[in-house]
């Protein structure tokens, strides 16, 4: 988890992002403040037998939930979510520099589906998921 939030928190706008999303990634989704602006949560989902039989005894694939969530009046909703969405798509795009930990496959796109919000609620969500090839038993530091 510590790469994949290493890796969005490169999303600033200084770095030719189109928001800061990156200075609020945490692993801590249900404890986010109404008054941030954008946050990505973190989450990890399920745990399944690896399908690369290159790994099958040596790795899980996993997968693991990206909350984005931002504050945007209903005109500007849709906007907001395709900036944020093509950052992520940026930040989590293999030809970039960011490598994961050795042993670990790099994040594929499984799917993105929008939050259910409230109306009214002031901010917008979508939940992105990934799914990745990691070690059973981690390399020690």
């Amino acid at each position: 988890m510590d790469a994949f939030a290493e890796c969005l928190g490169r999303i600033r706008r200084a770095d030719g992002y189109h928001t800061d999303a990156g200075a609020w990634v945490t692993t801590e989704a249900g404890m986010v403040p109404d008054s941030q602006g954008i946050v990505i949560g973190l989450v990890v989902g399920k745990q399944e037998r690896a399908t690369d039989r290159a790994v099958v005894r040596t790795h899980r694939l996993t997968s693991v939930g990206v909350i984005l969530k931002l504050h945007a009046d209903i005109d500007d909703a849709i906007e907001q979510q395709d900036r944020i969405l093509s950052d992520l798509d940026r930040a989590l795009d293999p030809t970039q520099k960011f490598r994961f930990p050795r042993g670990y496959q790099f994040p594929e796109f499984q799917t993105m589906e929008p939050a259910p919000v409230q109306q009214g609620a002031g901010w917008t969500g979508v939940v992105v998921v990934y799914s990745s090839h990691i070690p059973i038993h981690p390399a020690a530091g």
